[in-house]
């Protein structure tokens, strides 16, 4: 899904509009590990505005199966670079590990492969970002913004 945002930076005065974006990266449905954690954990880029869910924990053979029919473009699209990227980081982050045994997936320390700044787990207090002009740290308007319905699968969103 996609969300329109107004933000203004309190250091140099630059206000921006922009859509954040999410993606759900891995197989569907996924089983909590345990009765008080979601299965899925989200990190985001507070550069270039993207939130990102990936499993908390995969077997490395379930991502093989599932990244397999991802590079064939069996989803709505074609994947795209940015995608592919985070893919691969994935899979650095699987390693050799025994194929039927769940590894926590931790993309900290990674870059976003959009912009190359690194992902943070996403925050609970809600909207963080990155001026764009300055580099500093910003705050998005309160009340401002839009809902963007898109499409998706387990592939990702189009």
């Amino acid at each position: 899904m996609g969300w329109g945002h107004i933000a203004s930076c309190p250091d140099c005065h630059h206000e921006w509009d922009w859509i954040s974006t999410s993606a759900y990266l891995g197989p569907w449905p996924l089983v909590p590990d345990a009765p008080d954690e979601p299965p899925i954990r989200g990190w985001c880029c507070r550069c270039c505005h993207r939130q990102l869910w990936l499993p908390r924990a995969i077997a490395r053979s379930a991502w093989q199966k599932w990244h397999e029919r991802f590079l064939a473009g069996e989803g709505m699209r074609l994947p795209t670079a940015y995608l592919k990227g985070v893919v691969a980081m994935v899979d650095e982050c699987l390693g050799d590990a025994n194929p039927q045994i769940p590894v926590s997936l931790d993309l900290d320390p990674g870059n976003c492969p959009g912009c190359q700044q690194p992902f943070e787990p996403i925050p609970e207090e809600g909207g963080r970002v990155i001026c764009p002009r300055c580099h500093r740290e910003a705050a998005m308007r309160e009340g401002s913004g839009s809902h963007y319905s898109m499409s998706c699968d387990e592939f990702g969103f189009s």
